[in-house]
């Protein structure tokens, strides 16, 4: 009897966590910006010289050479050069 309640709690654990691996919240891609255009708003851009580039499966993440960070869909950049 205990090895059927056994692998009914199994059953219920798996259900509640999921049998698939977790996501990462490492970046798929990571590197030294050269340069990228940065969508504001509608109508204005900044350009960003220089600092770092976290790529991840639904945002960015540019961190600039004074710390100052900028996440954003991958529509809200543009013209982006790193290495």
């Amino acid at each position: 009897m205990k090895k059927y309640a056994y692998i009914g709690m199994l059953i219920v654990g798996a259900a509640f966590t999921g049998c698939s691996p977790s996501p990462s919240n490492d970046p798929v891609i990571r590197g030294e910006l050269k340069f990228c255009k940065f969508r504001l708003d509608g109508s204005s851009s900044q350009y960003i010289i220089g600092g770092q580039i976290d790529v991840y499966e639904h945002f960015i993440c540019v961190t600039e050479t004074n710390g100052v960070k900028h996440v954003g869909s991958f529509d809200a950049f543009s013209e982006v050069s790193f290495k």
